[in-house]
């Protein structure tokens, strides 16, 4: 299956059966997606480590905000 790059595609994907998903609640437009599916991707170590640096920057923004935060009172 070819990468998506828009949650718009992704909810038609999960909606037409493209992606094996459910929703919890009908009709609301969010969906449960199973990784399992995902894992024999190729690009699917990858797509973890971005995730992970993501993480690795958004803590390191926060301890940042919270250094000024303290230095403020």
């Amino acid at each position: 299956m070819k990468l998506v790059n828009s949650p718009q595609m992704v909810r038609r994907y999960c909606s037409e059966g493209k992606i094996e998903a459910y929703q919890t609640l009908e009709g609301s437009g969010k969906w449960k997606i199973p990784i399992e599916q995902f894992k024999n991707h190729p690009n699917w170590n990858k797509f973890i480590q971005d995730k992970k640096n993501v993480q690795i920057y958004n803590m390191k923004t926060a301890d940042i905000m919270l250094e000024m935060l303290a230095r403020e009172d």
